[in-house]
């Protein structure tokens, strides 16, 4: 039974020791990582702030695209107007009338 405590305490004995060794270790490791986390919050930091960047130009173009294409649908409408009323197409006007409000 003396055996079986001499082995209990050589297990405790080298389990404290590894235990101290990485608890002296610890901060050094804590430490040593914190500068790259830090580091990688920043370029994480700046991707979010192109990517908004190049959220808000892409809406801004889509606006402009929109704006645009609105613009040459009323000429479009106006000149099948003008062609219709030549043609002689009695209701042209009033659909181009229409199309206009």
């Amino acid at each position: 039974m003396a055996e079986t405590g001499t082995a209990l305490y050589i297990f405790l004995v080298v389990f404290l020791f590894f235990a101290g060794i990485l608890w002296i270790l610890l901060p050094f490791a804590v430490f040593g990582i914190k500068p790259r986390l830090d580091h990688q919050a920043k370029t994480a930091n700046e991707k979010m702030d192109l990517i908004a960047e190049l959220l808000k130009a892409q809406t801004e173009e889509a606006k402009a695209t929109n704006a645009r294409l609105i613009r040459l649908e009323k000429i479009g409408l106006h000149a099948a107007g003008k062609k219709r009323i030549a043609a002689g197409d009695k209701n042209a006007s009033e659909k181009v009338d229409n199309h206009e409000r």
